[in-house]
């Protein structure tokens, strides 16, 4: 018996997209019908999924800068592994990898990637053409993923402003202060006279 160690995150991760795997053979044209509809739902499924596991990554990084920009130089170097040009969301804490590729005909395809096995043939194990799932997934791109990204930042610039504004504002009370302090040194010294 081989032993695997994986954290539960993965294995819920592979039950989740494992399930999603279903046999394509010779179906008629109400057994399409039947598939598309199911590929849709597997897609908004999928759509859930990625949106539940950024909220937990943005959960786990709390305002921690340095946390999000390794999980966006993670997002952005994703193009490497999988080898194809697309939008590419690397899921937090496990080994697939959501994204909008096109196929050999030009056309749009979301599809999972399961980086876990060796054979690189073997990632793909999901691909869904719905364009209503397609522009789900670049919706939550857009505005989840880049949207947040660009707040952190903005927040993070705003605090570092803030804060070395509220730094020149204490020199500036503070010498004037010392100021204060020497002209009423001065001015008594000169009543003493």
């Amino acid at each position: 018996m081989k032993y695997v160690q994986e954290s539960l995150n993965s294995y819920n991760d592979d039950k989740f997209f494992n399930s999603l795997l279903e046999e394509e053979e010779r179906m008629s044209p109400e057994e399409k019908k039947k598939m598309a509809i199911q590929l849709e739902k597997e897609g908004k499924a999928i759509i859930k999924k990625i949106n539940d596991n950024f909220k937990r990554f943005k959960t786990i990084a709390g305002d921690k800068l340095q946390s999000y920009k390794d999980f966006w130089a993670e997002q952005k170097a994703t193009h490497k592994t999988i080898g194809q040009k697309g939008t590419f969301y690397n899921l937090y804490d496990s080994h697939y990898i959501v994204g909008i590729v096109e196929d050999k005909e030009g056309m749009a395809k979301l599809v999972v990637w399961n980086t876990d096995s060796k054979e690189k043939n073997d990632w793909e194990t999901f691909v869904c053409r719905d364009k209503g799932i397609i522009k789900e997934f670049i919706n939550f791109y857009n505005s989840e993923l880049e949207g947040t990204m660009k707040q952190v930042i903005a927040n993070h610039n705003a605090a570092v402003e803030a804060k070395k504004a509220a730094e020149a504002a204490q020199k500036k009370a503070e010498a004037a202060a010392a100021k204060k302090a020497k002209l009423d040194k001065f001015l008594a010294e000169s009543k003493k006279k």
